[in-house]
């Protein structure tokens, strides 16, 4: 855990013309001034164009002869962007030698295969325009600049901007157009980027089938990336969407130390109980440069002693009472084992009607109500359940935290919204700020097997979280819930850290509608992660239930 330093204060002196103060908010341990927000792009070498060799060309965007004001583009090719990284850049803009240039805008539109964006406002909200640094006013004589955020695609052909520049003066408003080529940076990449695990990636029942999530670290920023099984040794495999192949569950691009998973339906119909292996291709683009890597990893098929060992603790601690158990239930009705004497048995009926020949297979009756709550299965959850945690300290924990806040800023609370206990980073351990937060990677504990009820006309599931840290925080930093089904992984809840702000923990709500998994078995993975260099994150899931009408 790394504190934030306040109000940094760096002065840049731009090309001779003027000189301004920056309020930088910075780590610690590393103070940086690239590619992260239009303040530090300002700030960065590659801002000093108009004093180097990089191509450089005065383009004037208004008819001189018109008497307009005349806005000249100094920029036209942009600095080296690598291919599928989000990269910010900027554009110099010179101002007329007589006239201001006020409510100045630009707006951009990329060739095929590129992505443009724009920077936030004061309060938070992306802009669908770029202005100037400071202010909307390009001088007479002047130098500014506007910064863009640009995606390409690693096989974009010639990318290029064609941008739309308006503008008001004291001889009337303008509104013209003005290009820029896009250069990319054709360094080769040689080796591996991603972090793909090792050892099992699950179980499935012999017979049967499961969807099995396999987590993966970017080593380098990666965009496009895939996984498909090559050697299945004996399973069939499907993945989501219906398509050939898997990818990531926040979409194919991941930024260095980035933490996703993808997940692979692997069917084991006619195959025997035992630990297989099988060999995972994943391709995806580092810059221009396509790479394919191989992982081996496991999946071992369970027998029927083994599923039932593995889950039949779960699936009664989550029956709750309402029937639809199948092994070991208390009188609620249909058991398959040894039931009470409530009428419908297949093993030792008690004279009330129904016998033991046909009704093993026919299901409980739905009874409505709460299929699974958090609060009554804490010692069911698995901590690290893939072997693929990095996290050194702030391990997910269940109980109840010591409220903490650094500078005015709440870090951790000390009461879930109902007063039950409920999932913590490092709960408990802790009295001041910074205390066992999460630290150097990812952090993730799975739920029970959770059977969602067939008969069920509507199924929800509820709940409440926060995720905390301070301005030393990126985007990179996470919090995400999700539900792992048969059907693949939805994620549920999403929460990315923004850099430059502190953010308070304050319990949020949140609900999804599950009906669509009736009758199947689910489970719900929950991860944090401190996933750049070292900052304070906090995080807590609470008041966990999925209710059943």
């Amino acid at each position: 855990m790394v504190l934030p330093v306040k109000n940094l204060q760096i002065r840049v002196k731009f090309s001779g013309v003027r000189a301004e103060n920056i309020d930088m908010r910075s780590r610690l341990a590393s103070i940086s001034l690239a590619t992260t927000t239009a303040a530090t792009m300002f700030a960065s070498p590659a801002f000093a164009q108009t004093e180097s060799d990089a191509p450089v060309s005065e383009v004037p965007v208004a008819d001189q002869s018109s008497g307009d004001a005349v806005v000249t583009l100094v920029t036209t090719t942009t600095p080296a962007v690598l291919p599928g990284q989000d990269a910010w850049v900027h554009l110099v803009w010179a101002g007329d030698p007589v006239l201001d240039a006020r409510n100045f805008k630009v707006t951009a539109v990329g060739s095929p295969g590129v992505e443009v964006g724009y920077p936030e406002d004061a309060a938070g909200t992306v802009r669908d325009y770029t202005s100037l640094f400071e202010t909307d006013v390009l001088l007479a004589g002047g130098l500014d600049f506007t910064a863009l955020r640009l995606v390409v695609d690693p096989e974009a052909v010639n990318p290029s901007l064609t941008f739309t520049v308006s503008y008001d003066s004291d001889a009337g408003s303008v509104t013209t157009t003005a290009n820029a080529e896009i250069a990319i940076d054709q360094t080769e990449f040689t080796g591996e980027a991603l972090d793909l695990g090792t050892g099992s990636l699950g179980t499935v029942d012999a017979g049967g089938s499961a969807w099995l999530p396999m987590n993966v670290t970017a080593l380098r920023n990666v965009s496009g990336v895939k996984f498909r099984v090559v050697q299945s040794n004996g399973f069939t495999n499907a993945y989501p969407n219906e398509v050939d192949y898997s990818s990531l569950s926040n979409g194919d691009r991941m930024t260095e130390q980035e933490t996703d998973f993808a997940a692979t339906r692997f069917d084991a119909v006619g195959m025997e109980p035992g630990i297989y292996p099988v060999t995972i291709e994943a391709t995806y683009f580092v810059g221009f440069t396509k790479v394919t890597q191989l992982v081996e990893r496991t999946v071992e098929v369970l027998g029927e002693d083994d599923a039932a060992d593995d889950q039949g603790d779960d699936v009664d601690d989550i029956d709750d009472g309402s029937g639809d158990d199948g092994s070991d239930d208390t009188g609620s009705g249909d058991d398959g084992s040894g039931d009470t004497g409530s009428g419908d048995d297949d093993a030792d009926d008690n004279g009330s009607g129904d016998d033991d020949s046909d009704d093993s297979d026919d299901p409980a009756p739905f009874v409505p109500g709460t299929v699974f709550a958090m609060a009554t299965a804490p010692g069911e959850w698995t901590l690290n359940p893939y072997g693929t945690d990095t996290a050194v300290t702030g391990m997910w924990a269940f109980g109840q935290p010591a409220a903490a806040e650094w500078g005015g800023t709440d870090t951790e609370l000390g009461r879930t919204p109902s007063g039950a206990k409920g999932l913590y980073t490092m709960a408990g351990t802790g009295s001041a700020v910074g205390d066992n937060d999460v630290d150097n990677g990812v952090t993730s504990i799975l739920s029970p097997v959770i059977s969602l009820p067939a008969g069920a006309d509507d199924i929800e599931i509820e709940g409440s979280y926060y995720l905390a840290y301070l301005e030393n925080a990126t985007s990179a930093d996470y919090f995400r819930v999700v539900l792992i089904t048969p059907e693949g992984n939805k994620v549920l809840v999403s929460e990315s850290a923004r850099s430059e702000r502190n953010q308070d923990a304050k319990w949020r709500k949140f609900d999804a509608e599950l009906t669509r998994y009736r009758g199947q078995d689910v489970r719900i993975l929950v991860q944090v992660a401190d996933d750049s260099s070292p900052s304070l994150i906090e995080a807590a899931l609470a008041d966990l239930k999925i209710v059943a009408d």
